[in-house]
């Protein structure tokens, strides 16, 4: 009932766009803390989050209020220490969350991560402290000055052997959530759907190259996923667990 349900939802919000774009430019948005409130409103019930890419847990993430006064458990992922220190901090209201300071890739146990110097944060607009990527060349994308970036050696593993690492098994994980500065797609293909298949995936699209926009969502969708953008943003919703 529950998948016939989401589907007629689709429909109407497919035919509803089909609509406003023929009489307006605005197109209706499906938002995830929506859909978040509608299937995880209850604060007794268990909230399973894993987040890659967790920066401080707070800043330009609204998930960090919602999961307050919730039972919540799961895993926060940040490579830098002196921002992996202020999540530290920032979740220490989160008992049930395990802390990773490392960087995820898909063999690499030590990655250079290309970050803001923090010495440079107040020269800047405060949306890009914490910012950092793999890719050397990330930042000018965001006309962020190359003398401005500075070089980290950090440490990796593989997402598959930190859930192993932290003896994360036989749970439920109702959000995974990706913000990796244009890694998110190799991100998703870490995953071992079989045996974990997050209700939500939520990563950062704009980023990813074109044709990396186009095979994440094609290996979503063969995953059972259907692909609703949000911002900058794609959320991969399971539609036989969860109501739009």
């Amino acid at each position: 009932m529950k998948l016939i349900v989401n589907y007629y939802t689709i429909f109407k919000i497919k035919l509803y766009r089909k609509i406003v774009r023929f009489l307006t430019t605005r197109t209706p948005n499906i938002k995830l803390i929506d859909i978040l409130e509608k299937n995880f409103a209850k604060n007794k019930s268990e909230f399973c989050v894993i987040i890659v890419g967790a920066n401080d847990g707070i800043s330009h993430d609204f998930l960090y209020d919602f999961m307050i006064n919730k039972n919540v458990v799961g895993i926060a992922i940040e490579p830098s220490l002196d921002i992996f220190n202020k999540l530290k901090n920032n979740f220490s209201i989160f008992p049930n969350i395990k802390l990773i300071n490392k960087a995820v890739h898909p063999d690499k146990k030590e990655v250079i991560l290309y970050r803001v110097d923090p010495l440079k944060y107040n020269q800047l607009p405060d949306w890009c402290n914490g910012i950092g990527s793999l890719f050397s060349e990330y930042h000018e994308k965001l006309a962020i000055d190359k003398k401005n970036i500075i070089e980290e050696t950090v440490k990796a593993d593989s997402l598959m052997n930190i859930f192993s690492e932290v003896e994360f098994s036989n749970r439920s994980i109702d959000l995974l959530q990706i913000d990796t500065e244009g890694f998110d797609f190799e991100i998703i293909k870490l995953i071992e759907f079989k045996k974990y298949h997050p209700k939500i995936i939520k990563y950062e699209y704009i980023h990813l190259t074109s044709q990396e926009q186009h095979d994440s969502i094609t290996l979503l969708k063969h995953q059972g996923y259907i692909c609703f953008s949000e911002g900058n943003d794609m959320l991969a919703i399971d539609l036989t667990k969860i109501k739009l």
